[in-house]
């Protein structure tokens, strides 16, 4: 009767509602989900949480960034790099989000996030490589700007390759999110 789970942003999930695409579902602990964290006809709900970090192969890097400043450093020219578009990856999107926080920026000024990675393509540092777990694997991205929810299997996979990895969660840049699932109708 019902189709797949679909995750989303919450943006997203409302042009999804505006257009009836959900089929609304309450889970069993729908009374535990704080009410910001659901649509209140129960169309979607928060489905997982992550904030933006930094993973850094060390095998590659000696040195793990710790803030977005820390990424205009030389020593990481070529090894920077985000997972996917900006203009149509969460993740990405997210990245420029901490990168305008993290450099005076708000939620509704966006600019310094921006400037502040068209600054790190100049310089070199940022690469046009996605980060995948393949890249992160292969050390084509040592320093890879995504989600905290991404870290923890590459982490085991670099482990059980012979490498080692840092996460860092970036002090000047802090920026979390959740996203929407809800049940699609037919």
């Amino acid at each position: 009767r019902y189709g797949f789970l679909l995750a989303m942003d919450e943006s997203q999930a409302q042009v999804a509602i505006d257009q009836g695409l959900w089929e609304p579902y309450k889970p069993t602990t729908w009374d535990q989900i704080p009410a910001g964290l659901k649509d209140p006809a129960g169309n979607w709900v928060g489905a997982y949480y992550g904030i933006m970090a930094f993973g850094t192969n060390t095998t590659i890097v000696k040195t793990a960034p710790k803030t977005f400043a820390d990424l205009k450093d030389p020593q990481y020219k070529g090894k920077v790099a985000l997972n996917g578009d900006p203009r149509k990856a969460g993740a990405a999107f997210a990245a420029v989000m901490a990168a305008s926080l993290a450099n005076g920026g708000s939620a509704d000024d966006i600019m310094p996030g921006i400037k502040f990675y068209a600054e790190l393509k100049k310089s070199g540092n940022l690469i046009a490589t996605q980060v995948t777990p393949a890249t992160v694997l292969s050390g084509e991205t040592p320093i890879a700007i995504d989600w905290s929810y991404n870290f923890p299997s590459l982490a085991k996979k670099l482990q059980d390759g012979g490498q080692t990895t840092e996460i860092n969660f970036p002090s000047d840049g802090v920026y979390g999110s959740y996203y929407a699932q809800g049940v699609i109708k037919g």
